[in-house]
């Protein structure tokens, strides 16, 4: 292990770049295309390809060359797209064991109508100028080394693993060193504020200057982040946390989307106010917990803080 070239700062924080770039442009494009032509991105990919071809008309393994796409996946495709009458599919005169896909005159009309929705998507997501977001370290080497140098200003982090392995060690550790610089809050669901500060002092960290809140419901949780405005915030763990938009309860698929989802935007909507949400959770069975109200204070029990 002591050989493995690693990658330095700036080498994962592109990488990781990169990688929302991947995770997030399919679904940027086919949300575009699906609203406006009830076509997923790579049914539109591939009728372009054909309107390209030579009498629009390819091979199946052609076809599936140019969409980058295995032989069954677009296979399927192809029969969505048959049944929908934008595509047919004949024997290849020159070859009786291949099969060619012909672009209709339907599919043709598709195209032309769906290009300028979609070109105008790219070039939107294309003039969005890409600056180097300032990062902030949290105080644990090789936490920044993960993050690809440190926290950023609106980002959301998802940290995952077996109960027990130490997250919410490692968060309050991270959270410690932020508070020096930042002002910072810990929302603790799984734990009540007297438990976190008596693992605090276990940790040495006595007087770590973080503002700690017991609370799992979500539009309690976002309130108080509105008002105090933290810079960064830990969610602990996202799993206990519910909202009262749903009926179902803490810790079921529903809540546990959901919350992620409105935590997320929050952070995203406050990007200027540099509020960077962490969420601990469990990789094995989600726990079902029952909300409770804020119990701690900064100073005295009354206004829903403790200092650490």
């Amino acid at each position: 292990m002591s050989d493995t070239a690693w990658l330095d700062a700036d080498q994962q924080a592109a990488w990781v770049r990169f990688a929302a770039v991947l995770e997030l442009l399919p679904a940027a494009l086919d949300a575009q295309l699906s609203r406006d032509e009830g076509l997923t991105h790579f049914d539109y990919f591939t009728m372009a390809m054909l309107s390209e071809a030579p009498e629009r008309t390819l091979r199946m393994t052609a076809l599936a060359a140019r969409t980058n796409a295995t032989l069954p996946r677009l296979s399927r495709v192809m029969n969505r797209l048959e049944e929908a009458g934008y595509v047919r599919r004949e024997p290849c005169p020159g070859d009786r064991r291949a099969t060619n896909v012909v672009l209709t005159e339907a599919g043709w009309e598709k195209v032309v109508h769906a290009a300028p929705g979609h070109v105008s998507t790219v070039r939107e997501l294309g003039s969005v100028e890409a600056k180097k977001s300032p990062r902030f370290p949290t105080g644990v080497d090789e936490f920044d080394r993960v993050l690809g140098g440190g926290l950023v200003p609106g980002g959301v982090i998802l940290l995952g693993g077996d109960p027990g392995i130490g997250k919410s060690t490692l968060l309050l550790q991270a959270m410690a060193a932020i508070g020096a610089t930042k002002k910072a809050l810990y929302v603790t669901g799984e734990e009540s504020a007297e438990q976190i500060a008596l693992r605090a002092q276990r940790l040495g960290l006595i007087n770590a200057p973080v503002s700690l809140l017991a609370e799992v419901q979500l539009e309690a949780i976002v309130a108080i982040i509105g008002k105090e405005s933290p810079e960064v915030v830990v969610i602990d763990s996202i799993q206990t946390a519910y909202t009262e938009a749903l009926s179902s309860a803490p810790g079921s698929v529903a809540q546990v989307r959901e919350c992620a989802a409105q935590l997320t935007r929050f952070a995203k909507q406050r990007h200027s106010g540099a509020c960077s949400q962490i969420s601990s959770a469990n990789t094995g069975t989600p726990r079902m917990l029952c909300g409770r109200r804020p119990q701690v204070s900064e100073i005295s029990f009354a206004s829903g803080w403790y200092q650490i």
